[in-house]
C-alpha cells in the first residue's frame, strides 16, 4: 500500500515547463576546495565563492576560463558557523551566516565587507548585522525547522532573506536592514515553492528575484519570482524543473553574470551510494520566450499512465522533437515527430521505472513524468 501510495505522488507531480530557460551547460567539476560551496556572486569578472558550515572563514575568487582559485580572502572577525549564501550591491560584499538547520540558533548573522578592501586586501575585518526572526519563539531542536535560510538579495539598502523550510516545503521572505545593528526581521510574504530554497541573486533589469533551489528526493529547480510590489514582494512565480537538463543536484549557488546569463552551483553529495562533483553551471535567460501555455498543456494528454509497452501522444505540436529521459536525468531516446497525435513503442533497452516526456516546439517544452511496468 505504501508503495502504490508513493507511486501515485510520483505521477501527480507537476513537472513544469522550461520556458525562458535555454542553453543550460556544465562547464565543469569545480576545485575540491569548492566541494562544499554554497553561495556565488559575479564581480570583477571572477566568480566568488564560498563553503558552509564549519568550513574556512574565507571567500574564494575563481577564474571561470580556467577553473582555478586566483584568490583567498579571509575575514579576520568571522567564523563560518554555517555560511549559506553571498550577495552584494555597488559598494559591499554580504556573506549570510544565518544556516539553522534544527532551528536553534540565536546566533544569525550577516558580515558585511566593503569592496574597496576586498579589491586591494586577503585579510579583510567585517561589519556585523545581527539578526532574529520575528515570528520564531521555539528555538528547541527540531529538524522540520521553518527557520533555516540559504538564500539572500540586497535591494534599495534593505537585505531580503528567503527561508528553506523542511517543515512545510514553503520559503519565507524577510527584510532586515543593510547596516551594522541588531535586527527583528519583518516577515513579507511566504512562496509555496514546493521544495528547498538554496540561493538567490536579483536581476534588476527586469525586476525579478531567481531563487535555486531542489526537492525532497534532489531534483533541482529555479524559480523566477516577478511583478514586483513596492515592499519588493511579488505576485507571481514561474518554477522551472531542471531534473531532465542536469539530474539530480545539491544546487546551491546562482548568481547573474549579465542581464540574460546565469551561473548555477551545486556540491558533492552521495544519493543512493552513488557520489556526484560540485560543478558549474551556466544558462540564458529568454525572457522574450513565451509562456509554454501556449502548448495548451490541459489538452497535451500522454496516456496510459502508468504504461508497460506503448504511450499515445496526443495534441501536441507538429515537429516537435521527443525527448525521454530516466530518472537519472539521462536522456535515452529521441525523435522527431511530424503528427500532432503519435504512439510511441518502448524499445528492449528501456527497463522499467520513471521516466520524463520532454517535448519541444519552438523554444517552448513541456515535461510529464510517467511510469513504466
Amino acid at each position: 500500500m505504501i508503495k502504490s501510495k508513493l507511486l501515485i505522488l510520483l505521477l501527480a507531480i507537476n513537472i513544469t515547463m522550461f520556458s525562458q530557460i535555454e542553453n543550460l551547460t556544465e562547464q565543469f567539476i569545480l576545485p575540491t576546495e569548492l566541494e562544499e560551496n554554497s553561495g556565488l556572486i559575479f564581480y570583477d569578472n571572477k566568480i566568488i565563492t564560498h563553503n558552509d558550515s564549519g568550513g574556512q572563514a574565507s571567500l574564494f575568487e575563481l577564474d571561470t576560463d580556467t577553473n582555478q582559485i586566483t584568490r583567498t580572502i579571509n575575514i579576520t572577525n568571522a567564523t563560518n558557523t554555517d555560511w549559506e549564501d553571498i550577495t552584494q550591491d555597488n559598494n559591499y560584499i554580504y556573506i549570510g551566516d544565518f544556516g539553522n538547520n534544527n532551528g536553534t540558533r540565536t546566533d544569525l548573522k550577516i558580515y558585511k565587507i566593503a569592496k574597496s578592501d576586498f579589491n586591494v586586501n586577503n585579510n579583510i575585518t567585517a561589519t556585523v548585522i545581527n539578526f532574529h526572526y520575528e515570528d520564531q519563539n521555539d528555538f528547541s531542536d527540531n529538524s522540520q525547522t521553518n527557520f533555516d535560510a540559504e538564500a539572500m538579495i540586497v535591494y534599495n539598502n534593505t537585505i531580503h532573506i528567503f527561508t528553506k523550510n523542511r517543515g512545510d516545503f514553503k520559503t519565507k521572505q524577510y527584510t532586515i536592514p543593510n547596516i551594522a545593528g541588531d535586527y527583528t526581521a519583518t516577515l513579507l510574504n511566504t512562496y509555496n515553492v514546493n521544495g528547498l530554497i538554496t540561493g538567490a541573486t536579483l536581476n534588476p533589469t527586469y525586476n525579478s528575484v531567481f531563487l535555486i533551489g531542489y526537492s525532497y528526493y534532489l531534483d533541482p529547480f529555479i524559480i523566477i519570482l516577478d511583478e514586483m510590489n513596492e515592499d519588493i514582494t511579488f505576485n507571481n512565480f514561474t518554477k522551472i524543473e531542471l531534473f531532465s537538463e542536469i539530474g539530480k543536484n545539491q544546487t546551491e549557488g546562482i548568481c547573474l553574470m549579465s542581464d540574460t546569463n546565469f551561473y548555477i552551483s551545486s556540491e558533492k553529495f552521495t544519493y543512493n551510494t552513488t557520489t556526484y562533483n560540485q560543478k558549474l553551471f551556466t544558462f540564458d535567460y529568454n525572457p522574450s520566450v513565451n509562456s509554454i501555455d501556449n502548448f495548451n498543456k490541459s489538452e497535451y494528454l500522454v496516456y496510459p499512465n502508468p504504461a508497460k509497452n506503448e504511450l499515445s501522444l496526443k495534441n501536441i505540436p507538429l515537429n516537435s522533437e521527443l525527448l525521454i529521459y530516466n530518472s537519472n536525468g539521462i536522456l535515452v531516446e529521441s525523435k522527431k515527430i511530424n503528427s500532432s497525435n503519435y504512439k510511441w513503442n518502448r524499445s528492449i533497452n528501456i527497463i522499467d521505472g520513471i521516466y520524463f516526456i520532454k517535448i519541444v516546439s519552438n523554444n517552448k517544452s513541456i515535461t510529464k513524468k510517467i511510469y513504466l511496468n
